[in-house]
């Protein structure tokens, strides 16, 4: 019977895509050459020494795999170091533009700073003053456009009422004569 429990293995990047340390495939070329070093000292030892025991032939076939490993190890190894390149490449972008803004900020910032000491309220220590006229501002802007609003109103009121006292005075006149 079989079991149903079972969840199915999640396919995530690492799952699909392993990743290996950054350093090994210069750890294995390494290990590659340290052999075949010890491999080429070996086979250079003088023949006195070697007599007593034969030098170990090394096929062609296993040679030529350890080319093929190493011409491998070594496509690898560049394979990693040109998204290094460009990731470093996108890095030093990405950094001058944030030095850009930086500075942009910073220029903004001292301006602001010049300008609020150039009021002349803080040398003169009116910095409460300032504080409650900054809140009052609105309310003061909203009063003066209503009393604009009623002196426009009174204005065109106060035509009607001369209009009229002319017109009524002319009608007097009339009226006498």
């Amino acid at each position: 019977m079989p079991n149903h429990n079972l969840k199915p293995v999640a396919f995530t990047m690492s799952t699909l895509f392993p990743l290996s340390p950054p350093n090994a495939a210069s750890e294995k070329l390494a290990s590659i050459f340290a052999d075949f070093r010890t491999t080429l000292e070996t086979l250079s030892q003088p023949a006195a020494q070697s007599t007593a025991t034969p030098p170990p032939a090394v096929p062609t076939v296993e040679i030529e795999r350890l080319q093929g490993i190493i011409t491998n190890l070594k496509e690898e190894l560049g394979t990693q170091v040109y998204p290094l390149v460009q990731y470093q490449h996108a890095d030093f972008e990405l950094l001058a533009r944030s030095q850009k803004q930086s500075m942009a900020h910073m220029t903004e910032t001292q301006a602001m700073f010049d300008k609020f000491a150039e009021d002349h309220r803080i040398t003169t220590g009116e910095i409460g003053e300032m504080s409650i006229e900054l809140m009052s501002a609105p309310l003061k802007d909203e009063e003066r456009e209503r009393l604009d609003i009623l002196r426009k109103e009174l204005d065109l009121e106060r035509q009607r009422f001369t209009d009229a006292a002319i017109k009524f005075g002319k009608e007097k006149a009339a009226l006498e004569v």
